[in-house]
């Protein structure tokens, strides 16, 4: 009995891990300046992990991504990481919505929608940005936002630029 005992606590061990796996990473690269759409090896959150050209490379501009691909523009290439599709970090009701704000830096409309699982997608100039809450702040591309709860929605304000400030109402 006690043989069996020791032989299954390493296999116990192991349970807490069965869902867990490593962050894949993926290329793409705009030839040309040519749009690039690259495969992603599974649903997740991608984010630019290294810039590999001299041309810029902004998500919503040159590079973004959907469930299936990321994709590139105008001689970005660069390195993407794809994080996790099981996104755990809790993420209160108030920030769950669809909102609006105005971000007077770049003097832009923006609509945001925030899902329970994190997720973030919003609209601003003709563009969709994708993101995702995690900790407590929202991740869009390279930056990151501390969020703040409001009377009747919250405010963004970027890590590094404190004068990048936005305020949300919510309309759904």
């Amino acid at each position: 009995m006690l043989f069996r005992t020791l032989l299954a606590t390493p296999l116990l061990l192991l349970l807490p891990f069965e869902n867990a796996r490593a962050d894949d990473f993926v290329t793409c690269e705009s030839r040309d300046n040519r749009y690039q759409s690259c495969t992603l090896p599974r649903a997740g959150y991608v984010t630019l992990d290294r810039k590999l050209s001299g041309a810029d490379c902004r998500q919503g501009g040159t590079w973004d991504y959907d469930r299936r691909e990321v994709w590139v523009d105008d001689g970005c290439r660069a390195s993407f990481l794809v994080h996790g599709a099981r996104h755990t970090s809790y993420v209160p009701g108030w920030m769950i919505g669809e909102f609006e704000g105005y971000n007077p830096t770049f003097n832009a409309d923006i609509r945001m929608r925030i899902d329970s699982d994190g997720r973030m997608s919003a609209q601003t100039r003709g563009q969709t940005l994708n993101g995702w809450i995690n900790g407590g702040q929202l991740n869009v591309g390279s930056s990151v936002f501390d969020i703040s709860q409001s009377r009747d929605g919250f405010v963004t304000t970027e890590v590094g630029d404190r004068q990048n400030e936005v305020r949300y109402r919510r309309v759904r």
